[in-house]
């Protein structure tokens, strides 16, 4: 069978991830640490676009970004043994990891328009001198500096460090905005197999014992995020 032809917006998702590798080789040659830099500024618009996505189009505006689906189709139907039955991360002691809402990739999907207003208004330590009624006392309504509640429920992966938020979306996303907090991860799992088993050129991901063709990327900057991934490994 012939190759598909290749189309102008292909050939641009290419190029940018093409850049985006030429960038991270020339980071990890000097500093692989700063590769997660290279990450956080490859994933903050997508975030950006979570955070805002209740508030410029409403109720339910924006899927919940779901770790499994991240990097795509192709990379999913690598989760789990042939079978389907074992999950294929490694878990790692949630302890060791803390994340920084202020800094770290973390993806909460707000979802509810009056749960997004009130975690927005009430929650963050920066809320506590708008909170005052006509005496000066403070409202009630004030929730105090961020802090982690048992209802946040956030998975994350290595070696990228990025988490993914499964409980407390909008009290999460109220914390990412204000730049305060800290999470302990509910859970932490290594998936470098994922990277032993699969590589990606920007246009495709292929097995690396094979060479067969898995699918097709699902962007550009995923994709690229994916083999820093290799990049950070390797470190």
């Amino acid at each position: 069978m012939g190759q598909a032809a290749v189309t102008p917006r292909s050939t641009d998702s290419l190029a940018k991830f093409n850049h985006l590798m030429n960038v991270a080789k020339k980071i990890a040659e000097i500093n692989s640490n700063g590769l997660h830099d290279l990450i956080r500024a490859i994933l903050r618009p997508l975030q950006a676009e979570q955070l805002l996505g209740v508030a410029e189009r409403g109720q339910d505006a924006v899927p919940l970004i779901e770790a499994g689906h991240f990097f795509g189709s192709a990379v999913r139907d690598h989760l789990f043994s042939e079978d389907g039955t074992k999950w294929l991360g490694i878990p790692q002691p949630k302890e060791m990891f803390v994340l920084h809402l202020s800094r770290d990739i973390v993806f909460p999907s707000p979802w509810s328009l009056n749960r997004y207003i009130s975690a927005l208004a009430t929650i963050g330590s920066t809320k506590a001198k708008g909170n005052m009624d006509a005496r000066g006392y403070r409202s009630s309504d004030y929730q105090g500096p961020w802090q982690q509640d048992d209802n946040h429920r956030v998975e994350m992966w290595l070696p990228w460090k990025i988490a993914f938020v499964h409980g407390g979306n909008h009290s999460i996303a109220a914390g990412v905005l204000a730049g305060e907090g800290e999470v302990i991860p509910d859970s932490v799992f290594d998936m470098s197999h994922l990277l032993d088993t699969l590589r990606c050129d920007g246009h495709s991901f292929f097995r690396i014992d094979s060479g067969d063709l898995v699918g097709s990327i699902s962007d550009p900057r995923k994709a690229a995020v994916f083999e820093i991934g290799r990049l950070l490994s390797k470190a």
